[in-house]
């Protein structure tokens, strides 16, 4: 009983550790006005090439939202999903070692 505990705060402290990380990447987005192809970059890395993949990925998605609050609400949305999806291929990861 003790260790489950254990191991959900240890979750917990790095499900915050990679939200922080996702938070702190920054890049930019754009479309391509003549092919309508999506590009995205990354200015500051959080380090870890996953984090940096789905801070684009969520980013492109939400570009047809446009600007402001909705563009944010999907960005929103977008990194609780991505939170997700990281640990669960970390944990299958885990599983194969």
């Amino acid at each position: 009983m003790i260790a489950l505990a254990l191991a959900l705060l240890v979750q917990d402290a790095d499900l915050v550790v990679v939200g922080k990380r996702f938070d702190a990447t920054r890049g930019t987005v754009g479309r391509n006005l003549v092919t309508g192809k999506r590009r995205c970059r990354v200015t500051r890395t959080s380090g870890d090439a996953a984090i940096d993949n789905g801070v684009c990925e969520v980013a492109m998605h939400c570009l047809d939202k446009g600007r402001g609050e909705a563009f944010r609400t999907c960005v929103r949305d977008g990194r609780a999903r991505f939170l997700d999806t990281y640990f669960a291929s970390k944990q299958v990861d885990d599983a194969q070692d």
